[in-house]
C-alpha cells in the first residue's frame, strides 16, 4: 500500500514546489493521482498501442513476468458468481481485466460414496468463434469443456447454460486515492489522514506513479526540467 501523503511529499520535493512557485491545489493533485494510477494500471496490464504484427504482446503485460503479477496482486479478486438458467453471469462492477474463469464440476463417486469436485477451465470465445463453437458437432461445449463469451458490457454468456456458478478471477479497478486535508488559520492545506485514501498498489511503484504525475505537471506548467526528469526515470525504469 502506498501512502498518499508520502507520494505527495515526494512529488513536492522533486518538483521543487516551494522554491519554484509551481504550486498546485489539493484538488489538482488528487486529479493528477487519479489519472496517473489509471496510466500505471493500463501499463502493467499491457498497452494496446504496443501491439505489433508478429509481436502479439507488449513489452510489459500481466502474466508475462512474475514482477508484473506481484505489482498487480493488490488488485486481484476472486469471486464465485452465479450463472442463471439462461447461461448469463453478471460482470462485477469493478472489473477491469480477466485473469481466469473456472467451473467446479461435481460428480458422485460410486466407489467412495462421496462427490468428486473437479475444477475445469472455461474457454473464453471471441464473437467470431462463438456461434461456430456452439454449432460444432465435434467440439460442441460440454460440462467437461465449457465455453463463454463476453456478451455485452454487463454479462458473460456460458455454454452449457446450466453451470450454476463459476469462479471468476479478475483485476479490479483501483480505488480512487484521495489526499484529504483541513485548512489552518492561514488557509493552508494540512494533511488529514481521516479523510484520505491511500493507493492500493505496492510501495515499489511509488516512483513510477510520481514519474507520471511529474510528467503531467511539467506539461501543464511548460516546465522542461520536469518533463525531462519524468522521461529519464521512465527510460531508466527507476
Amino acid at each position: 500500500m502506498i501512502s498518499i501523503d508520502t507520494l505527495k511529499q515526494y512529488v513536492d520535493y522533486i518538483s521543487n514546489k516551494e522554491q519554484s512557485g509551481n504550486n498546485y491545489s489539493p484538488k489538482q493533485f488528487n486529479m493528477l493521482v487519479s489519472r496517473s494510477i489509471d496510466d500505471i494500471e493500463r501499463w502493467l496490464i499491457g498497452l494496446v498501442s504496443e501491439y505489433r504484427p508478429m509481436q502479439p504482446l507488449p513489452s510489459v503485460a500481466y502474466d508475462i513476468t512474475q514482477k508484473v503479477k506481484d505489482d498487480l496482486r493488490f488488485l486481484k479478486n476472486t469471486q464465485v458468481l452465479s450463472v442463471d438458467d439462461s447461461g448469463f453471469m453478471t460482470i462485477p462492477s469493478d472489473y477491469v481485466y480477466l485473469s481466469s474463469i473456472s467451473y467446479r464440476r461435481i460428480e458422485n463417486n460410486a466407489e467412495t460414496g462421496t462427490p468428486d469436485v473437479e475444477p475445469i477451465a472455461v474457454e473464453v470465445m471471441s464473437d467470431d468463434n462463438w456461434t461456430g463453437r456452439l454449432n460444432n458437432a465435434i467440439k460442441k461445449p460440454t460440462h467437461e469443456f465449457p465455453v463463454c463469451n463476453f456478451y455485452d458490457k454487463t454479462k458473460v454468456l456460458f455454454s452449457p447454460q446450466d453451470l450454476g456458478s463459476v469462479t471468476f478471477t479478475y483485476l479490479k479497478k483501483i480505488t480512487t486515492p484521495v489526499w484529504g486535508y483541513t485548512l489552518d488559520e492561514n488557509d493552508n492545506p494540512i494533511f488529514d489522514p481521516s479523510s484520505s485514501v491511500d493507493i492500493d498498489l505496492p510501495e515499489i511503484l511509488l516512483n513510477d506513479i510520481a514519474r507520471v504525475i511529474i510528467g503531467y505537471m511539467g506539461i501543464n506548467i511548460r516546465e522542461e526540467q520536469l518533463i525531462q526528469y519524468a522521461e529519464l526515470v521512465k527510460t531508466k525504469g527507476i
